[in-house]
C-alpha cells in the first residue's frame, strides 16, 4: 500500500516528479542537447574541429622524443609486442627492440608489431637490423612490414635480417611477397629513398654448438650481438641473443624450454628478456576443455595447449635461470595465456603467474606490456 500511495502521490505532484526523475535522465538529455547543437551548427566545419584535427595530425606525424634515444648515451629496451600466437586484445605478438648509440635493433617481429612500433614512435627510418630467433609465424609475420615501413618512413641504408639457417630463404620470400607493393609505392613517391632499400638482405649463420656463442653482428660504436642455441625442438635451430655494449649485457631468450645453454650465456646479465607460459592456468584451461569433448574448437585449443607446455618455459623456470645466472632484472614477455582485464589480472592471473618466483629469484621482476620501456645507464 505504501508503494501505491507513493505512486499516486507522484502522479499528483508533477514538479516533484521532475526533480526525482531528473538525475536518471540527465545524461540522456545532455547527450541529446549536444547532438542537436553539433548537428545544427555543422561542428565539423568549426575552428575548434579544425584545431583538433590538426593537433592530432601533428601528434601522429611529427618526430618525437624517442629519436633522442639514439644519442643519449643510454641503452633502451622496448618490448614492442609481448603476446603469443593466440589473439589478445592487449598484446601484439612478439617483438623486442634495443636502441642505443645510433643502433636500432629489432628482435623478432610477430603480427601487428610494425604498427605497434610506429604507435610507440620508434625511429623507424634508423632501423639497423632485424634478428630472428626462429621461424614460427608469431615471431616473423611482420618482418616484411618492418622492412617496408622503415623504408617508406625514410630509411636510406640496407637492412639486414639475420638468423638461423633458413633465414635467406625466408627473407627472399618476404621480398618477393612485398615486391608489387614496393613498386607501387615507389612510383607514387611514397618511399623517399632508393627502391633497392625496400628489400631486406637475408643473412644466416651456422648453428653454434652447446656452450658456444657466435658473433653475428657488429653495430655502431662497439655494439655486438651474439647468437647461441636454445631448446625449442621440434623447432630447430632456435636462437637466443646476447647483446653487449659498453660493459652492459642484455639476453633475449626467444622461445625455449628451460635451457642450460641460455643460463650459461645469461651469466651476470643486466637484463634477461625471457618468454613465459603459465602452465598452471593452461592446466585449468584443459580442465574446462575436457568438459566439451564434441566441441571441435575446444579440442583443437586443448591439443595446442598440451603441445606448447612441452617446449616453452614457465615463469618459475625463467626465475630459476635468472637466479643461477645472477641476472639483475628479469623481464617476462611472450605472455601465454592472456592475463585478462584489470581486476582478474591484478587479483588472480598475475599472482598465479608469479607464484613461487620470489622464492627462487631475488632480483627485479617485470611482466612487460606492449610498449614497456627500460633504460640502462652506461659508463
Amino acid at each position: 500500500m505504501k508503494n501505491l500511495r507513493f505512486l499516486f502521490f507522484l502522479s499528483k505532484s508533477p514538479k516533484l516528479n521532475f526533480v526525482l526523475f531528473l538525475p536518471k535522465y540527465a545524461p540522456k538529455l545532455v547527450i541529446g542537447f549536444l547532438y542537436l547543437f553539433t548537428s545544427s551548427c555543422s561542428f565539423h566545419n568549426t575552428y575548434i574541429a579544425d584545431h583538433l584535427v590538426k593537433k592530432q595530425i601533428i601528434k601522429n606525424t611529427a618526430e618525437h622524443s624517442e629519436r633522442k634515444w639514439l644519442s643519449d648515451g643510454k641503452i633502451h629496451l622496448i618490448t614492442i609486442g609481448t603476446g603469443s600466437p593466440r589473439a589478445d586484445e592487449k598484446r601484439m605478438q612478439t617483438s623486442t627492440a634495443i636502441i642505443t648509440d645510433g643502433n636500432f635493433l629489432i628482435f623478432d617481429a610477430g603480427s601487428g608489431t610494425s604498427i605497434a612500433a610506429e604507435r610507440q614512435h620508434l625511429p623507424m627510418d634508423q632501423m639497423n637490423a632485424i634478428f630472428l630467433t626462429h621461424f614460427h609465424s608469431d615471431h616473423i609475420a611482420d618482418v616484411p612490414m618492418m622492412v617496408n615501413s622503415s623504408w617508406r618512413l625514410g630509411r636510406k641504408h640496407n637492412l639486414p635480417v639475420l638468423g638461423p639457417e633458413g633465414t635467406i630463404k625466408v627473407v627472399d620470400g618476404f621480398n618477393q611477397f612485398m615486391s608489387f607493393d614496393a613498386s607501387y609505392r615507389h612510383k607514387n613517391g611514397d618511399g623517399t629513398s632508393s627502391i633497392s632499400y625496400a628489400k631486406a638482405i637475408g643473412k644466416e649463420i651456422l648453428t653454434p654448438k652447446e656452450k658456444v656463442k657466435l658473433l653475428l653482428f657488429e653495430g655502431l660504436n662497439g655494439l655486438k650481438v651474439y647468437c647461441f642455441t636454445v631448446s625449442h625442438s621440434p623447432v630447430e635451430p632456435a636462437f637466443g641473443y646476447l647483446i653487449q655494449h659498453k660493459g652492459k649485457s642484455i639476453v633475449i631468450s626467444g622461445d625455449t624450454r628451460k635451457s642450460e645453454n641460455l643460463e650459461h650465456f645469461s651469466e651476470n646479465a643486466d637484463i634477461l628478456v625471457h618468454e613465459a607460459i603459465n602452465k598452471k592456468i593452461l592446466k585449468k584451461f584443459l580442465e574446462v576443455t575436457d568438459q566439451y569433448p564434441d566441441d571441435t574448437s575446444m579440442q583443437i585449443a586443448a591439443t595446442t595447449a598440451v603441445r606448447v607446455m612441452d617446449y616453452h618455459s614457465s615463469p618459475l623456470d625463467a626465475a630459476e635461470i635468472a637466479q643461477k645466472a645472477n641476472v639483475k632484472t628479469l623481464v617476462y614477455t611472450h605472455i601465454t595465456p592472456t592475463l585478462g582485464p584489470f581486476l582478474p589480472r591484478n587479483f588472480i592471473t598475475v599472482p598465479m603467474f608469479l607464484e613461487g618466483v620470489s622464492n627462487v629469484y631475488k632480483g627485479e621482476v617485470i611482466i612487460a606490456d606492449d610498449g614497456f620501456h627500460y633504460e640502462l645507464n652506461t659508463p
